[in-house]
């Protein structure tokens, strides 16, 4: 089953799949229009929120990491002087930092996010959709 995903609705729509279609039978392609690098690491917000979903640690209303908490952000940071925009958990900055880091040795973001899946243990798979002029 292939899914496109390009909304707030692909976590509802893919938790009820998930009852019907096991995981590894699961593509998602997902939107990449809302990335952006905050703190120097590449935020790719809906890669992000399907593989929390498919991890098991989304937290369906705010979209955020269950259980995560905020300490970077509003300890150090805040203290040097750094605003971030978003409201970045502790769990999804790890995410952040991760990718970042596969992308800084050569990984295109479509293989920081299958190395993501393996290293989280996730089945099903993502593809991040591709941008013109970007290394997806």
């Amino acid at each position: 089953m292939i899914v496109l995903s390009g909304g707030t609705g692909t976590p509802s729509y893919c938790r009820v799949l998930r009852k019907f279609i096991p995981d590894e039978k699961i593509t998602v392609i997902v939107n990449t229009a809302e990335d952006i690098i905050i703190s120097g690491n590449l935020v790719s917000p809906d890669v992000d929120t399907v593989l929390y979903l498919f991890q098991d640690s989304l937290m369906m209303q705010s979209g955020g990491v269950s259980g995560t908490t905020h300490s970077i952000r509003t300890m150090p940071l805040k203290k040097m002087g750094i605003n971030e925009k978003l409201m970045i958990g502790d769990t999804d900055r790890a995410t952040h930092v991760y990718r970042s880091e596969l992308m800084s040795k050569g990984a295109s973001l479509t293989e920081a996010t299958l190395q993501l899946s393996t290293t989280l243990r996730i089945r099903a798979r993502f593809f991040p959709c591709a941008m013109i002029g970007l290394k997806r």
